[in-house]
């Protein structure tokens, strides 16, 4: 096991699931197959394959969430980063802003305050709550109803969609391109949190988040990661 960032990795998502995965990856489709990533990235065909969703609510089985891509996807939206402080931006139409955490306005913009003290807090007091407020917070809802959230915070989409699922009131993620997806949106009160759906879109891209290499062999092993179901090389 290996663990690394500033990587060219590809980016596989469907309407349930969505995650960076190193070079060899392979995804279990529904019916059986496998789909290796590289091969949906150079040869397409992403859209005709059909995936499990296996989004599940387990965050609460870490002893500390906040580590676990929350600080790291925070700190790419951050204009401030100090210490253990980050100073974040708020979008212009989010009608609250998480309980506790410090607020200023500047120049008619408002952004939060966030120490990773109170972020850690309020994830170990009820951690679904906590990351629909911040999703909230920081991320434009558009006309449709949707977050639109950047590629590069795409952690905090993950997140967001287990608060979702975790709240049963579902969800189902979306993007702007097949091949090159700069966002990932995510609609909720959608439920295609179980069961199947169709892959959405597939690229590489540079990933600055830590990513662990995991190797195995043993067929009856297949990890859950970023919603898809894998297989061993």
């Amino acid at each position: 096991m290996d663990v690394g960032s500033d990587e060219l990795v590809s980016f596989v998502g469907s309407q349930g699931a969505f995650g960076a995965f190193a070079s060899g990856t392979r995804i279990l489709e529904s019916t059986g197959p496998v789909s290796r990533v590289d091969d949906l990235v150079e040869e397409g065909g992403v859209r005709s394959r059909i995936y499990e969703v296996a989004v599940q609510s387990v965050w609460h089985a870490f002893d500390h969430p906040v580590e676990l891509g929350v600080w790291s996807g925070l700190k790419e939206l951050s204009c401030s980063d100090t210490n253990d402080c980050l100073v974040v931006r708020c979008v212009e139409n989010a009608a609250r802003v998480p309980r506790g955490v410090e607020q200023h306005s500047r120049g008619g913009i408002r952004y939060l305050v966030l120490s990773q003290r109170t972020v850690a807090g309020a994830f170990a007091k009820d951690w679904r709550v906590m990351m629909q407020a911040l999703a909230r917070a920081l991320f434009l809802r558009s006309d449709e109803g949707r977050l639109e959230i950047p590629v590069r915070a795409s952690i905090l989409g993950l997140w967001y969609a287990s608060a979702l699922s975790a709240t049963g009131s579902g969800f189902q993620f979306a993007y702007d391109s097949i091949q090159h997806s700069s966002y990932l949106y995510v609609y909720d009160a959608i439920n295609v949190s179980t069961g199947v759906s169709a892959g959405s879109t597939a690229f590489r891209k540079t990933n600055a988040l830590p990513m662990v290499d995991l190797k195995w062999s043993d067929s009856s092993w297949s990890p859950i990661v970023n919603g898809f179901i894998t297989a061993g090389r």
